[in-house]
């Protein structure tokens, strides 16, 4: 098994929630500046040649010929749907969105919708 890098461990393995539950979430969508969450486009999030944590969003947006698949799915992504982040430590963690951020970022947007999620109701999914 791949090593967990330690960003990961720090921001994603702490917390557990369901995507599905996220969406059922009454909650106001905000504009958020990329900014705020261009830091997830460095992070190893994907697997790559059956290998975990060592695929990061940005490497697919700088060489999509290399990365054709994943890089559609990032370019097929609806930037209609809001992202859900929460805040986490000392940042904006992005819990269902990556592909959207990373289309967001590869337009050029500012910003991008988003619904922020209270940390408390993620504690409420911990199992």
């Amino acid at each position: 098994m791949a090593e967990i890098p330690d960003i990961i461990r720090t921001y994603w393995y702490d917390l557990d929630w369901d995507v599905g539950a996220l969406w059922a979430l009454d909650l106001h969508v905000e504009m958020i500046a990329l900014g705020e969450l261009v830091w997830h486009l460095e992070v190893p999030l994907w697997s790559r040649d059956g290998a975990d944590y060592v695929l990061t969003p940005g490497a697919v947006l700088a060489n999509p010929e290399t990365h054709r698949e994943r890089y559609q799915r990032i370019m097929d992504v609806d930037l209609g749907f809001p992202l859900h982040v929460a805040r986490i430590k000392d940042r904006w963690l992005v819990l269902d969105g990556i592909q959207r951020l990373a289309k967001a970022h590869a337009y050029c947007l500012e910003q991008i919708g988003a619904r922020k999620v209270p940390e408390a109701m993620l504690q409420r999914w911990d199992s």
